[in-house]
């Protein structure tokens, strides 16, 4: 009886953790990032990133793919701020300057 022989992995699975770590350390970096620097600024920020890393993956580069995961993550926290300040009220509940008992 011979064993069956494992199909082991080529050494890219601790270089897919490391992408996904990095994209969701950028996530947070982009939400905060927005509230104290000008949107505009983080937004070409992340697209400058990720295209970049798109390019340089197209072109076999393995630091591009590092580069579209932090661009991805920078881009996913801006929108995330974008977001939570489209659902977030623009005042206290009670209108006015706070609520008043």
């Amino acid at each position: 009886m011979s064993t069956a022989e494992v199909a082991r992995p080529k050494g890219r699975t601790g270089f897919v953790v490391l992408l996904v770590v990095l994209a969701l350390v950028a996530i947070p970096v982009g939400l905060f990032g927005t509230a104290v620097t000008p949107g505009w600024a983080m937004l070409a920020t992340g697209a400058l990133l990720a295209t970049a890393g798109m390019v340089a993956a197209v072109l076999r580069q393995r630091w591009g793919f590092v580069m579209l995961a932090i661009g991805a993550g920078l881009l996913l926290g801006i929108g995330g701020y974008v977001g939570l300040g489209l659902i977030q009220p623009d005042g206290p509940a009670c209108g006015g300057t706070g609520c008043q008992v």
